[in-house]
Parts: structure tokens; sequence; C-alpha cells
């Protein structure tokens, strides 16, 4: 006799409730590293253009897109603080979560066993500040799937260590 196919639907009441974890913040180093280099790339980039115009050109549109600069430029460090008070991260028993954005939230959740690999990158200015990013690869992409940013170097490492574990004990069962 042949076997025929079911799927039964799943209670949503039953899935895990992913908004009721608490969720650790990243380092307060990471807000002051993007306004560092957001302020470096003003003064290296943007500076020299709204001085060039305000005293060579002393043109109305120079004016313009010069207060228009400095207003970009406002805006974008409000946007960098905003942003990164809403980063969170957290571990489960079967998954990592990060979450992102303050307009609109973003979480990102990974089982353990689709990961793959992890690296931790700390850049020159995360070395200056004293951070750096844990990145979590899943099967199928050259990209990383999580990246969790402004991660001291100790807790960068004692997360890898912690997923890893739950990792290997999930391919453990799988066998």
């Amino acid at each position: 006799m042949a076997a025929y196919f079911t799927n039964k639907e799943v209670s949503i009441a039953s899935l895990p409730q992913y908004e009721q974890v608490n969720f650790h913040p990243i380092s307060k180093n990471q807000r002051s590293k993007a306004l560092t280099i957001l302020l470096i790339s003003f003064l290296f980039l943007l500076l020299p253009f709204i001085i060039f115009n305000q005293l060579i050109l002393s043109d109305p549109l120079a004016t313009f897109v010069s207060v228009f600069t400095l207003l970009f430029i406002a805006f974008k460090c409000v946007d960098v603080i905003l942003k990164q008070s809403k980063y969170g991260y957290a571990l489960r028993e079967k998954d990592a979560l990060f979450r992102r954005g303050y307009i609109t939230t973003v979480t990102t959740i990974i089982p353990f066993s689709r990961i793959q690999h992890m690296a931790i990158n700390q850049s020159l200015f995360d070395k200056l500040y004293g951070i750096s990013t844990l990145k979590i690869y899943t099967a199928g992409g050259s990209s990383s799937d999580i990246a969790i940013p402004g991660l001291s170097p100790k807790i960068a490492n004692s997360l890898k260590d912690a997923i890893s574990k739950q990792v290997d004990s999930n391919d453990r069962e799988a066998i």
C-alpha cells in the first residue's frame, strides 16, 4: 500500500517567541567607531569641498550645497546613534539571534544546525576602540548571515566557543 503525504498545521501559539528574548547590547565603542569614521570621512572628503565652494565660488548654490551637506552629516550622526542603540544579540538552546534597526526592527535567527563556520574580524578602528565583529556563516552564501559588531574580543571569542559547542553537539546528534 502506498503511504499518503501529510502536512499537519502547526499551532502558531506553540512557536517560540523571539520577541521575549533578552538581547544583550553591543559595546558603546561601536557607536564611537562609527561616528569617528563618519567624521573623518567628512573632514577629508566634504570639508575641502565646502571650503572651496564658500571661499572661492561664493555662490548661493554653493551655500545651499554646503548647508545641505552639513544637515546630511548631522542626520547621519543621529542615524548612527539611534541605530547602534538597538543592536542586540542572544543565544538560545538551538539558535543565535541578532537584532538591528530603529525604524523597522530586523531580527535574524540562525539555527545552530545551519551554521557552517564563524570568524572574528577586527579592523584598524576596531582595534583602536577595543572591539571586534563576530561573523556567522551558513551554507549557500559567500557573505555572513549575521555580523555582530561591537563585541569585546573576549565576548566574541566566548560566543564563538559557545556556538561551536552547540554546532558540534548538533552534528553528533545527527549521526
